[in-house]
């Protein structure tokens, strides 16, 4: 199986409707992938657990979540940094 790698920055300072949103834009552009995300900050762990857990009650994935940033990115991620003005 394929796997998609999302990595998040800023989400402490997202609104929580945008980031469901991108997620589920990302879910859905790499559907049948799994997921792994990678959480770069601390502070959106809360908002992070409770997408998790709508992830795994509606939608047939694997889903592996780290709580820190990759050692090196390579290609084949996506980076979605909430804390710039980025229009997501």
């Amino acid at each position: 199986m394929n796997r998609a790698t999302l990595v998040l920055k800023g989400l402490h300072n997202a609104d929580p409707k945008t980031v469901y949103k991108s997620l589920m834009r990302f879910i859905a552009s790499n559907h049948p992938a799994d997921l792994v995300i990678y959480l770069c900050d601390e502070g959106g762990i809360e908002m992070l657990g409770k997408l998790a857990d709508f992830i795994s009650n509606n939608i047939s994935i694997a889903l592996e979540i780290y709580l820190s940033c990759p050692e090196s990115l390579g290609a084949g991620y996506e980076l979605l940094d909430f804390g710039k003005n980025s229009g997501l």
